[in-house]
């Protein structure tokens, strides 16, 4: 099975005919989009031969889609705007959770990095609960930079720190 993530900044729109091809030239069964900029109203744009469209349904616009394979039997498990400013997509697929993730870069509507982070962490253990076989698929844009795991002055950090600790104990 091939599973692929793309970030495909500034929207879906002008770039439909480039995925197509990407998902027909190499066999993708499944591709998580993110920043897609999809206005739900208008899904049916989206949609690509032999492949099912996942779409949020966050407004004013989703900004992360799936694009599944038609051979593959899923089922869609969640789909959660956080806040306005992160959204996940959840399927569920042979014994597998998949988490199309998408945070913006800049937290614009959230009084704090501590609230808006600590909401997401809190979504993600309730996705990791629904798995009972703890073989989980975590893909998308989380706009946090690793390599400042340790630097204590990174805003982001929190974040990092706590989703790091959710992972390792599912373990």
């Amino acid at each position: 099975m091939k599973i692929s993530t793309w970030n495909c900044c500034l929207g879906l729109t002008y770039k439909k005919d480039i995925i197509s091809d990407f998902l027909t030239n190499h066999s993708i069964d499944i591709l998580c989009i993110q920043e897609c900029e999809i206005d739900p109203g208008n899904a049916s744009f989206y949609s690509i031969k032999g492949y099912t469209t996942e779409i949020s349904n966050c407004l004013p616009k989703a900004r992360t889609c799936i694009y599944i394979s038609n051979k593959i039997q899923y089922e869609r498990v969640k789909n959660v705007q956080i806040d306005i400013d992160q959204e996940i997509i959840c399927i569920k697929f042979c014994n597998f959770l998949l988490t199309n993730y998408y945070r913006t870069f800049k937290i614009c509507h959230t009084k704090s990095h501590l609230t808006h982070f600590q909401r997401a962490v809190e979504i993600f253990n309730e996705l990791f609960q629904l798995n009972q076989n703890k073989q989980i698929i975590l893909l998308g844009d989380f706009n946090i930079d690793y390599n400042k795991f340790n630097d204590n002055f990174y805003t982001k950090n929190y974040f990092l720190k706590h989703l790091t600790r959710s992972l390792l104990n599912l373990t």
